[in-house]
């Protein structure tokens, strides 16, 4: 993903790709807006002091260069017979949370019981964070 060549295929492999990591994979591509890959580790340093430092992957990335209808591939994720696909979709509900769409309710709603755990417990917290942030 570091070159943009892939760019115009996400939409189909997101909606029609055997795979689904490979679906997964490009709904969250296209959801998100962006593409991130690792390039190498760096070093943090947690207590410079005492010489106590960690590895973290040294994350680049950058826009995507196609316009992508959010509205359109989320509502196809949160349809997906994967789960993994259906996680991602429950994820991008609730990262967009203060920037909520109309059009959110519905597959949220549609999500809110999903037969996933992991699914399931992502929208037990955005309906928990929509309680304590009010209509």
């Amino acid at each position: 993903m570091r070159r943009p060549d892939l760019d115009p295929f996400l939409p189909e492999l997101a909606l029609n790709a055997k795979s689904a990591a490979i679906r997964a994979c490009a709904v969250d591509l296209l959801l998100n807006g962006r593409a991130q890959w690792a390039n190498g580790y760096k070093r943090v340093w947690v207590n410079k002091v005492y010489g106590i430092s960690r590895r973290e992957p040294d994350l680049e990335q950058r826009p995507l260069t196609i316009a992508v209808d959010i509205h359109e591939h989320m509502d196809a994720a949160s349809k997906d017979r994967s789960a993994q696909v259906r996680r991602i979709a429950a994820s991008v509900l609730t990262q967009q949370f203060d920037n909520r769409q109309p059009w959110h309710a519905e597959i949220a709603a549609r999500l809110k019981d999903d037969k996933n755990p992991s699914v399931a417990s992502r929208m037990d917290f955005y309906f928990r964070k929509q309680a304590m942030a009010g209509p």
